[in-house]
């Protein structure tokens, strides 16, 4: 993976996807976990934050991506807004 990020020759192509629709998950976990863009709603699906759709937990998270055989994992923080406190005690 990181040979790939830095434009060297790699022994394959590296393997990671971003979006996981809950069905997917479902059926991969055996169980109800979400979707990997949970948190911020399902965008492909036109749902707004927080509609019906519950986050992807870490562990869960981590079990999909070992089970599919991820080289990489996606964090939300990378896309999400970074928010902070701010001197009214606000958090913006």
């Amino acid at each position: 993976m990181v040979a790939a990020l830095h434009g060297e020759k790699t022994d394959r192509v590296p393997h990671f996807e971003i979006l996981i629709e809950d069905e997917h998950v479902e059926r991969l976990l055996g169980r109800k976990a979400g979707n990997t863009l949970g948190v911020g709603g399902d965008p492909a699906k036109g749902a707004a934050a927080g509609e019906g759709v519950r986050p992807m937990y870490a562990r869960d998270y981590i079990e999909l991506c070992q089970m599919i055989g991820q080289d990489a994992i996606a964090l939300e923080a990378l896309w999400t807004p970074l928010k902070q406190v701010r001197p009214d005690g606000t958090v913006g």
